[in-house]
């Protein structure tokens, strides 16, 4: 996906030194696609995020993230092949009688800001659920 940049990745931890904020995870991307459509569309609409401390109003720079019944995966590896967690979580889903409620996101535990060897990359993958 051409959104989901080293820069992109830069530019928001930036943003949370510039306004003090303390965070309390990697980055998280999320994806308002179709399931796997992030890796076979060129463009989707995505957005970043990082946990903070923050008690303030909501809006545009905050929102809540979280609380919701989730299917969750560690992905180990090349991120290429991510995909795969994708498809047998969602038919994982499929037959266990949920359905997708909400977008896909994927929190990068380590990631190639961390570490370079593409093997040792740690993304955990996100599907919101509820019983179907």
């Amino acid at each position: 996906n051409s959104d989901v940049s080293l820069p992109q990745w830069i530019s928001i931890t930036d943003k949370c030194i510039e306004q003090g904020l303390i965070r309390k995870s990697p980055i998280i991307v999320t994806y308002y696609a179709q399931p796997l459509e992030q890796f076979i569309m060129k463009d989707t609409d995505v957005e970043f995020g990082i946990l903070v401390d923050y008690d303030g109003e909501m809006g545009k720079d905050f929102r809540k993230f979280g609380g919701f019944e989730a299917v969750t995966k560690i992905h180990v590896g090349k991120y290429s092949d991510a995909v795969k967690s994708h498809i047998s979580m969602l038919q994982w889903i499929n037959q266990n009688g949920y359905q997708l409620a909400g977008p896909i996101s994927e929190e990068f535990i380590v990631s190639p800001v961390d570490i370079d060897n593409e093997n040792e990359h740690i993304t955990k993958i996100i599907m919101p659920v509820k019983k179907a």
